[in-house]
């Protein structure tokens, strides 16, 4: 449109010029004529340059004819089928959008699968690292939880400034309930003996089985002095049990040693000291509480033992059932 305007402008200047410089060259202008004699401008000069120009005007005319019919096809070109691409350009962002959709809806469906596997994964791995760390005969803890736990507990025990106690219980006579009864009625007696450990025990402490017809419990936050007295009521609960066999009654007694952490003082050197309280225990008669200070053992009921002697003993009996072990296997 706006080269439209152009022309028609152009053409008015033209013919605005061609007529202006006419006039001037027939007198309209004395400035322009004053050389010219009157003479000289003929009737035929005239013609001819009016027929001239009307030639050139007949030109521009054609041209912004034609310039006028262009726009107007580019216009019908352009407003007329325009409802055709609009409507084709619609399907298609229509077709995009649902496919978007689509995508979007199964995107949704495979991620909540994949949770849902996720999740069976680590359901998976959550049991099957229980299991590991689970005695598979009385549910509590085993050596290996108790080989994580007791360091972590150590260190934060140190960290917090705060007391930590380790307990070793052992059934006492335990072997021969299973040479006399079987390995089945043991099975059974440790299963019980394990339960009354948890209901004797704080929810903060931690219950495993140690090994054997050993148990241990590591009580945060307590000290010697109040070690004592889980110590002393896992002995009475467990000497209060009444194992039922047919028509006998069975009772099992236990000997308990505990140790209260040294600063400074390793895991092992803990449970070192707590294995030779456990073993004045044994030696002061079972059914028993004793503990170890740090320099000496002694029972709750205040007898004190030899440390050297003790050492001396546990060495000749850790010795012997070493021997053991090795002439059964051979």
């Amino acid at each position: 449109m706006t080269a439209l305007i152009f022309l028609i402008a152009g053409l008015c200047l033209f013919v605005g010029y061609h007529l202006g410089h006419h006039v001037a060259s027939a007198g309209g202008n004395p400035r322009w004529a004053e050389d010219l004699p009157r003479d000289d401008i003929s009737a035929d000069l005239d013609a001819e340059y009016a027929l001239s120009l009307l030639d050139s005007i007949r030109q521009l005319t054609n041209t912004v004819h034609d310039e006028v019919d262009r726009r107007a096809g580019d216009k019908h070109e352009s407003t007329g089928p325009i409802s055709s691409p609009s409507l084709s350009e619609a399907t298609i962002v229509l077709s995009a959008a649902t496919r978007l959709l689509e995508a979007n809806k199964q995107l949704l469906t495979d991620l909540s699968s994949a949770k849902a596997e996720i999740f069976e994964q680590q359901e998976i791995l959550g049991s099957v690292q229980s299991q590991a760390i689970t005695d598979e005969l009385t549910g509590l803890l085993n050596r290996r939880a108790l080989n994580q736990e007791l360091p972590r507990l150590r260190e934060e025990s140190e960290r917090m400034q705060s007391p930590l106690c380790f307990l070793l219980v052992d059934l006492d006579h335990f072997k021969k309930f299973n040479d006399r009864f079987g390995h089945l009625v043991g099975d059974e007696l440790l299963q019980f003996v394990a339960s009354t450990l948890k209901q004797s025990t704080s929810g903060r402490d931690i219950v495993t089985r140690f090994g054997g017809e050993e148990f241990a419990c590591v009580l945060p936050n307590t000290n010697l002095d109040h070690a004592a007295i889980p110590a002393d009521r896992i002995r009475e609960a467990v000497e209060n049990l009444t194992y039922q066999l047919d028509e006998r009654e069975l009772h099992i007694t236990v000997s308990v040693g505990y140790a209260e952490a040294q600063p400074g003082e390793t895991t092992e050197q803990l449970i070192q000291r707590a294995d030779m309280a456990l073993y004045a225990a044994k030696a002061a008669g079972r059914n028993c509480c004793c503990f170890h200070d740090g320099q000496t053992c002694q029972s709750l009921q205040g007898r004190l033992f030899d440390l050297d002697s003790l050492s001396a003993a546990m060495t000749e009996v850790k010795l012997g059932a070493s021997q053991l072990f090795t002439l059964e296997r051979s």
